[in-house]
């Protein structure tokens, strides 16, 4: 951990940093700086609890967004990843998260040939030669084109001009997110019906115009799921909310922190 924010962990398992198990930081609230920096990172099958308790915080809040990760041929095989990490953590150990903040998530399983595309890589002998033959040379002649998607209808934030997709699409990170990706819709698939054991105070973001998931039939749906959960669909945002509206995933924070 860095610093005195209180933050619990950040979890990159196999794709990068997804969830991050954090409180605010009361610091640099500008989109480069708006949650803790300081983060332990853990292989698979590490438990999120034992993460959390390695850290040495307790209960926290659970923020999870759908954070870069890795170039790909598929629109959204290795892009963002969106297995419920926070949602496990606060459903199998609940005395650990004071609240959760959910950005631009999948939460209900349904058929993606996008994933199912981009889980190739992860296949014994066939994954092995397309990672270290056309994988990586797809991944950057798209790059243009899946940002325009991930950040649209808005326009790629100018920090993005420095992230390196070089190593993004490394054949090692190429596998591990394709190995991801083939967890995505199981993982909905097994916590469909949990949602509705959640205790603590939940805020929903999402943005109107997410081009990469069904908004209504994803965050609207947990929110019907979750009674006392708030919805908050942002105005001409998409996909990534919490790059291009960050002010309100931080408003969300505070207005989860302030309930706990």
């Amino acid at each position: 951990m860095t610093g005195r924010c209180p933050c619990a962990a950040s979890f990159p398992g196999s794709s990068g940093c997804h969830a991050r198990l954090s409180m605010r930081a009361d610091h640099d609230r500008s989109p480069d700086h708006g949650t803790c920096t300081g983060s332990i990172n853990a292989e698979p099958p590490c438990q999120p609890s034992s993460i959390l308790e390695a850290s040495g915080a307790s209960r926290q809040v659970a923020v999870q967004d759908s954070s870069l990760s890795a170039g790909s041929s598929s629109d959204h095989g290795r892009l963002g990843r969106h297995r419920p990490v926070a949602v496990a953590l606060a459903l199998e150990h609940p005395a650990m998260v004071k609240g959760m903040v959910l950005a631009s998530g999948y939460y209900y399983p349904t058929f993606r040939s996008d994933v199912v595309a981009g889980s190739a890589p992860a296949i014994p002998l066939l994954g092995d030669i397309l990672r270290y033959t056309i994988s990586p040379l797809i991944s950057r002649m798209m790059w243009p084109l899946l940002m325009a998607k991930l950040f649209g209808p808005r326009s790629v934030p100018a920090k993005f001009a420095g992230f390196p997709k070089e190593l993004a699409v490394r054949p090692s990170q190429i596998r591990a997110s394709a190995a991801e990706a083939a967890l995505m819709i199981p993982d909905a698939f097994r916590f469909r019906k949990a949602y509705g054991d959640l205790k603590m105070p939940v805020v929903i973001v999402a943005g109107d115009q997410d081009r990469l998931i069904d908004i209504d039939a994803q965050s609207r749906r947990l929110h019907q799921a979750i009674s006392h959960s708030t919805f908050r669909r942002v105005r001409g945002a998409g996909h990534m909310v919490h790059q291009t509206a960050t002010e309100a995933v931080m408003s969300s924070i505070d207005e989860v922190a302030a309930a706990a």
